[in-house]
């Protein structure tokens, strides 16, 4: 494992209770992307889903991981991936995924409550 490396977490144990709530909290699970941006004898930091983290290294202990091929990391949306707190006043982004609607009735039919 290195630094400016994409690996996929394959697994998370929950042996030990302490580590896998360390990690959970961080929002990684199965199938989660994660950038390593620096690796020392303390702490592993990584970037994922836009954000920057960071994890004791013995956290490693309860993560199965396995490397990124450099073809599918150049095709990752996760790359790219910023946070829209982090983006700057007239810049524009694409969202992915489902709408949020938050509008809703007493009635909840699909127009009422705002699917799209």
């Amino acid at each position: 494992m290195e630094a400016y490396s994409w690996w996929r977490i394959t697994h998370v144990e929950d042996d030990d209770k302490q580590l896998f709530r360390l990690i959970t909290e961080k929002g990684l699970s199965k199938n989660s992307l994660i950038y390593i941006t620096h690796i020392d004898n303390l702490a592993i930091m990584f970037n994922y889903e836009g954000e920057r983290f960071s994890l004791p290294l013995t956290a490693l202990e309860a993560i199965n991981m396995q490397p990124v091929s450099k073809a599918e990391a150049e095709n990752l949306p996760e790359a790219n991936a910023q946070r829209l707190i982090h983006l700057q006043a007239g810049r524009a982004s694409t969202h992915r995924g489902f709408v949020a609607c938050l509008s809703w009735s007493a009635s909840p039919t699909p127009a009422r409550l705002g699917i799209c």
